[in-house]
């Protein structure tokens, strides 16, 4: 997943692309990843980030997968 495409979608509509398998839980985490480093020169807003320990299995809940 491109930058340009994970800034396309809210936390939903992401949300609804792993559970139909269109995107992996992964490629959104590193599009987030890229955009938030992209950005936060500018804002100065991001602390720390870190892997996720477990990722929930896309469509088990509203928003499983997606990046927190």
């Amino acid at each position: 997943m491109r930058r340009s495409e994970y800034v396309s979608f809210d936390a939903v509509g992401l949300a609804e692309l792993m559970a139909e398998g269109e995107v992996t839980p992964a490629e959104v985490e590193t599009a987030a990843r890229e955009a938030a480093q992209a950005v936060d020169p500018r804002i100065n807003a991001v602390v720390e980030t870190w892997p996720a320990d477990h990722v929930p299995t896309p469509g088990s809940a509203p928003l499983a997968g997606f990046p927190s």
